[in-house]
Parts: C-alpha cells; structure tokens; sequence
C-alpha cells in the first residue's frame, strides 16, 4: 500500500485495485477498525469531522466509492450495484482486517447494509444513518426517477437535479447556482448515472434486515420520511433507532448530535 498525505485533507490516504476499478481511501487512527461509507455526489472528504473525533481511538477508514471522489468511474451500470457492497470487503482484504465496525449515511449507509447482510462475519457494530437499504419498493432516488436517465444523458447533476424536482421546487438563487456549477464541476455525471439506475444489486429485503443480529442504530433526521422510519421501528424490533429532531436528510448528517450518537453507539460495542 503506497500512502502518502492528501494535500486537501491533510489525512493519510491509499489506493487499491477493486477488480479493476481503482479505489481511493484516508486512512489514520489506531485502535479498531471503523469503515465510513458517503453519501451520493460525495466523497471521503464528507467524514472530515468524524474521521478527527473517531481517529483518536479508532483506525478510520473512509473510501470513496467507485463514481465518487478520487476513486475510478466507469460508466458502466454493470460495475456499480453488489460490486459497491463488495469493495468494502475488498478494502478489508486489502488492509487485513478481519472484522470492522461500518457507518454509512444515504447511499453509504445503503451499501452498508447490503454488507452487513451479505457478509455479517466481518462487521462488529454498524451505524446506518437516512436509510433502511435499498428495495424493490424504496430507493434513495425513486422520488426523481428522471434523474438517473438524465445524468446519464450527460446533464450536470445540478441540470438533472432540478429537472427532477417537483414542479413547486423553488428556482435557486444566484448564489445558490455558483455553488452548483462548483458541485458540477467535481462530479462525473455520467458515472453517477450509472450507479443511480444499478440499485436493484443492492435490494435488501425485509425479513434480511429483521435477521440482522450484529448490533446496529439506525439514525435519521426528524424531518427525513418520519412515517418510513417510526413503521420501521415496528418492523424490526432487532434494530436500534434514533431520530435528529428538527433536521432534514443532509442537515442531520453534518449536526453534532449526529457523530454524538455514532460515538456513543461505537463505544458501547
């Protein structure tokens, strides 16, 4: 393993071969091993704050996933999908560590649990935060299904984005669309796409999750679906929740209360 220090991050960072896709990934800490998995349109830079808290106990690593950050993005939808859960393994073979703790949000935390069924023998504890996994009946973008055929047409992802959004979205700003064409311009749409229309190699069903035995809190904002998350409380007894009041989908991911609640969970297991 090459590792050498990221000029933005300041975080030691790596590389490795994925079967055939080039994966990026920080890594720094010492202690157990805890895996973080980003959200869509995101990369290992979204961790920053967790990777400082958890990397005083802990061995952090976080991947970008392949589409994502500085990692390969094939633009085939054939390499997205059950190939994302099982780069995480991957990366685990790669590092050689038998057994980690995972915390995934949104997509990450999707492909989490995906990993966590598929392969329960190499995870302690999971923190799964906006998701429940991706089924035949709910996906993180089945909301905008236009938005996978658009980005791999080659729209922005902010074009695609706002063609997707229902018809009473507000218009963004002027300031609002900078920070958009700064977004566009470190993403490849096409890449995203392809990982957006592969979500079906991810579908977990229900009576996978209700058999889910390794300990895991489930984290979602009070303003993230409320109904989907209080009937998955009644649904699966096995899983422990916890909502961010007052917050949104992003906005509970980047609040405090957030990496408070990671911490603790981790700790006590």
């Amino acid at each position: 393993m090459s590792v050498h220090r990221a000029a933005r991050s300041q975080i030691p960072e790596g590389v490795f071969e994925a079967n055939g896709v080039k994966i990026h990934y920080l890594i720094t800490g010492t202690g157990s091993s805890v895996i973080l998995l980003h959200p869509f349109a995101a990369s290992a830079d979204t961790w920053q704050d967790a990777i400082r808290d958890l990397s005083r106990d802990h061995r952090v690593i976080a991947p970008d996933a392949r589409g994502h950050g500085k990692s390969d993005k094939p633009h085939d939808p054939k390499r997205y999908g059950v190939e994302m859960a099982n780069d995480v393994v991957r990366l685990m073979d790669h590092l050689g560590i038998a057994k980690a703790a995972i915390v995934g949000y949104s997509m990450g935390g999707s492909v989490a649990i995906k990993t966590l069924i598929d392969h329960p023998d190499r995870f302690r504890v999971a923190v799964i935060g906006g998701s429940l996994g991706f089924t035949r009946y709910d996906s993180e973008h089945d909301e905008t299904p236009r938005l996978g055929p658009d980005l791999l047409s080659g729209r922005t992802l902010s074009e695609a984005m706002l063609a997707s959004a229902p018809p009473n979205f507000p218009k963004p700003s002027p300031q609002q669309r900078e920070l958009m064409k700064r977004m566009d311009a470190a993403q490849d749409p096409i890449a995203l796409g392809a990982e957006t229309v592969s979500h079906a190699g991810l579908w977990v069903e229900d009576a996978q999750l209700a058999a889910i035995r390794i300990p895991t809190l489930i984290i979602n904002g009070g303003e993230d679906r409320p109904a989907f998350f209080l009937e998955a409380r009644r649904k699966f007894p096995n899983l422990q929740f916890e909502t961010v009041e007052g917050l949104g989908h992003g906005p509970a991911m980047a609040s405090p209360a957030f990496l408070k609640s990671v911490r603790a969970f981790l700790d006590a297991h």
